[in-house]
């Protein structure tokens, strides 16, 4: 082995021993064989010895044309801390949903909110963060995913503190939405710029500890807003306004910080022209934007009125029959594009088991958001607890999906056998709610025998689940369309969120009590039974093992050395 000098470097580096010219020990070395061996030399080098400097490699694409893309290294530490950054924007998107079924009581008093618009306190978060989700995975994919990602922290922590500030409901709802857009802009940005960071052997892993920021913040949402409900104080000192202060400070840091913290560079290709900005804004596909997003709005729309007024009404009804046009309008208008013009091109669901992936994040993420909504109605309304102990008590969820996410961190294993992982997490997650479903007062011994034990393998289950489908897709689609499809996948985790929803709200009138009686509640938990059911099958009839091709087995070994 011997030491080369790099002008570039602060220090040296070893790498295998090559031929150099003798007379010359101050020049760069040169290879006796080629140039093209010096070329491999140095990608070698690169590819092993991270730094923090910016390369441009050329990739062969299999023919005598090379593309020239840009690849961002940086050191170990530079990576994880990066991740570290975007799982906490992820835990504060989930604050920003969950922990607002805590403090929907005490808004609705202070705003005076009728009964009929008090689901909109959560709702006017979801429905537009499900709705543009999509557009911003666009836009990652296009424009420099670093941007997106730094605007919408920033535009979100600024948001929740003029939202504190905020004296009547109208304009509370107003901000709540627009809080909901600038957090849809932060996930697929991150699944961009973790795809753009980690080399293919990180990736598994990196992305599962991401994802698992969801469930834990979800969980850890309730209990802050537990603490926070504490505050004694009324008006403008009031409970939910500190919630969302705090919450604007303990984003800001990070969310200015990322300006300087991401290389602007990630994701982002060579050099262009004013002819391909302009074309990157036809290919932005502004038409098949506003399609999906008024089909995914109304759909959303609908689900959420027609579990406030009755899914008879035309509160329901219309929204539903116009986003069922629009969906297959959407379809027809991409299919019409040229190539690399569609927002989300007919040709990603033909790529092996994308399809069923999806659908598993329509069914999966309801695990969570159906027991939860009914047990902290149960607890908070008609157990009398304070909103702290409701998010002790569902604390268990987040710890659990805490040890899954090192597990399957340490082990990647799982997520590399998605067939095994998922109908295993499955499997658990039905035996969660079956055992929940026979619980009679969900408090004291009751808690301990049929609401503990599915907090931790049912939720664990769901965890190894959630994992496995959103390395399974992230893994699985092209990086140049990683921010698209990770926010598409958000986008059949919202709806599918919301249709549960939709639907316990119906099962929940089916006897008198609404939540208080238990035999409703009991049906809504049948029901997601069958649901996760259904995703199971469906799962073991369409996903197919597709065996590694020659030149991902390359780069994966390459990546490991």
């Amino acid at each position: 082995m011997r030491t080369i000098p790099s002008a570039d470097r602060t220090k040296q580096t070893m790498i295998p021993d090559v031929s150099i010219d003798q007379g010359s020990q101050n020049k760069t070395p040169i290879c006796k064989d080629s140039k093209a061996n010096v070329s491999r030399a140095t990608l070698s080098f690169a590819d092993n010895h991270e730094t923090s400097e910016r390369r441009q490699v050329q990739n062969s694409t299999g023919s005598d044309a090379q593309q020239a893309r840009t690849m961002v290294e940086m050191s170990k530490c530079k990576k994880w801390a990066l991740l570290w950054l975007f799982s906490f924007s992820l835990f504060v998107d989930q604050w920003s949903y969950n922990s607002f079924f805590i403090f929907s009581p005490p808004i609705s008093e202070e705003l005076s909110i009728p009964t009929p618009q008090q689901s909109w306190i959560v709702t006017s978060y979801l429905i537009t963060f499900g709705s543009t989700i999509l557009l911003f995975g666009r836009v990652a994919d296009l424009f420099p995913p670093a941007n997106v990602f730094s605007y919408g922290f920033i535009s979100l922590a600024s948001l929740n503190l003029i939202m504190s500030f905020l004296p009547e409901l109208y304009t509370f709802f107003i901000f709540r939405a627009l809080s909901g857009i600038a957090g849809a802009a932060l996930i697929p940005s991150a699944f961009k710029l973790i795809s753009g960071i980690f080399r293919p052997d990180e990736l598994r892993r990196a992305l599962t500890i991401y994802t698992s920021a969801a469930p834990m913040g979800g969980a850890s949402g309730v209990i802050l807003a537990g603490v926070v409900q504490l505050i004694p104080n009324q008006g403008q000192m009031s409970a939910w306004r500190w919630f969302s202060r705090i919450l604007a400070v303990i984003v800001g840091g990070p969310a200015i910080g990322s300006l300087f913290w991401i290389p602007r560079s990630i994701g982002v290709e060579k050099e262009e022209s004013r002819n391909d900005a302009k074309d990157k804004l036809k290919k932005l596909d502004l038409g098949g934007s506003f399609l999906i997003l008024a089909a995914v709005l109304l759909l959303i729309l609908s689900l959420t009125m027609g579990g406030d007024h009755g899914f008879q009404t035309a509160y329901f009804i219309a929204p539903f029959l116009i986003s069922m046009t629009l969906f297959p309008a959407f379809f027809w208008y991409e299919s019409s594009l040229p190539e690399g013009y569609p927002l989300l091109a007919p040709s990603t669901f033909k790529i092996p088991n994308v399809a069923v992936f999806l659908f598993l994040g329509l069914i999966l993420f309801s695990w969570w958001s159906v027991n939860n909504l009914a047990l902290v109605n149960i607890y908070l309304t008609y157990r009398d607890e304070k909103a702290i102990i409701v998010g002790v008590r569902l604390l268990p969820q987040a710890i659990t999906s805490i040890v899954v996410t090192l597990i399957l961190s340490k082990w990647s294993w799982f997520t590399q056998h998605p067939k095994i992982a998922i109908s295993t997490g499955l499997s658990l997650a039905m035996g969660g709610y079956a055992l929940m479903s026979q619980s009679a007062s969900q408090v004291g011994s009751d808690y301990w025998k049929f609401v503990f034990p599915p907090f931790i393998f049912g939720s664990g289950g769901a965890m190894m689940v959630y994992s496995a489908t959103n390395v399974g897709v992230m893994t699985t689609v092209p990086p140049e369309i990683a921010g698209t499809i990770g926010g598409l996948l958000q986008v059949f985790f919202q709806v599918g969120a919301s249709l549960a929803l939709g639907i316990q709200a119906g099962l929940i009138t089916i006897n008198a009590g609404a939540f208080g009686n238990y035999k409703n509640v009991q049906a809504s938990f049948y029901f997601e039974i069958g649901w996760l059911g259904l995703g199971l099958l469906v799962f073991l009839l369409g996903y197919r093992t597709v065996k590694p091709n020659k030149t991902d087995v390359e780069t994966l070994q390459h990546g490991e050395e």
